[in-house]
C-alpha cells in the first residue's frame, strides 16, 4: 500500500479519490460543469494513480505536480484554478 508524506511531514494512506474531488473542485472553479471534464478528470486520475501506486512511500508535492503537468496539456484553465485555490487555502 502506498503512503503520502504530507507537506508537515504527516503520513496518510494514498486516497485516489482525494485527486478526483480536487480535479473536480478546480474544474468547476475554472467555469465546467463535472460532465464537461469528466473524461479528462478520470483520465488525469487514473494515470496519477498508476504513477503513485508503483511506489510505497511518495510526497504530497509529487502527487500535486504530476496531476499539474496532466491537467497542463489539454486544460490549462483548470491548472489556473488549481493554483489559485492553493495558494488562497493553503499558504
Amino acid at each position: 500500500m502506498t503512503v503520502v508524506i504530507k507537506k508537515r511531514g504527516t503520513v496518510e494512506s494514498f486516497d485516489q479519490d482525494k485527486i478526483k474531488r480536487s480535479i473536480q473542485k478546480a474544474a468547476i472553479d475554472a467555469g465546467y460543469s463535472l460532465n464537461e471534464k469528466e473524461d479528462l478528470i478520470n483520465e488525469i486520475t487514473d494515470h496519477v494513480t498508476e504513477k503513485v501506486k508503483e511506489e510505497d512511500e511518495v510526497k504530497s508535492d509529487v502527487i500535486c505536480e504530476a496531476v499539474l503537468n496532466e491537467m497542463l496539456a489539454s486544460s490549462p484553465e483548470i491548472v489556473d484554478a488549481w493554483r489559485k485555490f492553493d495558494r488562497r487555502y493553503k499558504f
